[in-house]
């Protein structure tokens, strides 16, 4: 919520920002590079949000997530290749809902909801294609966006309360909210505090994957364990439940070292994968959650391997290795 807070005081509501390809300089944790991204927090408080998507060509994936003011996944779909509009509607509102042929009506719990849209990019650092495909994306809003009060990023209670105050939340973690808000103590040391323990969980291995943690409570894949949920949140900002997109972490050696980058490190992986899209390797620091600084690696800028499916090829195994 502090991230959608600082992206609110930066580009207000209905307008999408679209930033270049994540580096080591970013303050989103884990982002994926082999996309580039179009963001973009709607308000649907006073009436419909239209969000039109250009049709796909070259079978480049993209897709359309949405996350709530608690960072649960409450909508992800594949954009369909000849494009269209969704309409996203407030849940209990009293507004009229307009009739149309939409790819879909999607119905959230959030007066202000966010909108992160992926477009896949063939080769490390191409944008030109993907990006003039996120730069058609449209909002159509029936209504004059609402006036914002943003709270106090610096003050986190302030920050959650106003999360608060603007979703309908969730029965399965509404105690919790309630008990920080009141936490007259708790203050960024102490969220510090709980980085740095859910930070050290992350590096034991004890979740090596995102079996569960990004789906919105009462989902049938969530598993309500609140320490899964912040691991996940620590480990991948803005990610996807398991049923879109698999994640898998690789913190350490299957002999249990964890892994420095001042050793070679081989990855072998089956070669019929069963993946419908594509699959990539992407190395991060352990310490940032980020792209390594290209001046701690002599100057490379080479972060992901993009891996095509070749069904046709013969082998067994792929073998990666990783300096």
């Amino acid at each position: 919520m502090e991230n959608m807070v600082a992206f609110m005081e930066d580009y207000g509501l209905n307008t999408f920002e679209f930033p270049g390809l994540a580096d080591h300089t970013w303050d989103v944790i884990t982002p994926a590079l082999d996309h580039i991204y179009a963001k973009a927090m709607l308000d649907v408080s006073a009436g419909p949000v239209e969000l039109k998507v250009a049709p796909r060509e070259d079978n480049r994936y993209a897709s359309l997530h949405l996350v709530d003011a608690e960072h649960f996944s409450v909508y992800h779909e594949v954009t369909p290749e000849e494009g269209g509009s969704y309409l996203i509607v407030r849940e209990g509102a009293d507004y009229e809902v307009p009739e149309g042929q939409y790819i879909d009506t999607i119905t959230v719990k959030d007066d202000f909801i966010f909108s992160f849209i992926r477009v896949q990019t063939f080769e490390y650092r191409d944008d030109g294609a993907a990006d003039q495909w996120r730069k058609q994306l449209t909002v159509k809003s029936v209504e004059s966006p609402s006036e914002l009060d943003l709270p106090e990023r610096a003050n986190i209670r302030a920050v959650i309360e106003f999360a608060d105050t603007i979703s309908d939340g969730w029965a399965q973690t509404h105690d919790n909210m309630q008990t920080i808000i009141a936490d007259t103590d708790f203050d960024q040391q102490r969220l510090a505090e709980v980085r740095r323990y859910v930070h050290d969980l992350g590096t034991s291995g004890l979740v090596v994957n995102n079996l569960s943690g990004f789906e919105h409570p009462g989902h049938a894949d969530d598993l309500a364990d609140e320490r899964r949920r912040s691991l996940l949140t620590h480990l991948g900002h803005l990610g996807f439940p398991a049923e879109h997109a698999y994640y898998e972490l690789i913190p350490m050696t299957p002999e249990g070292k964890k892994l420095n980058g001042s050793e070679d490190f081989v990855l072998t992986m089956a070669h019929d994968q069963a993946v419908g899209k594509f699959w990539s390797v992407t190395r991060y620091s352990d310490e940032t959650r980020l792209p390594l600084d290209p001046a701690t690696i002599g100057g490379s800028e080479r972060q992901v391997w993009l891996v095509a499916i070749l069904r046709q090829m013969q082998m067994q195994h792929h073998h990666y290795v990783l300096e």
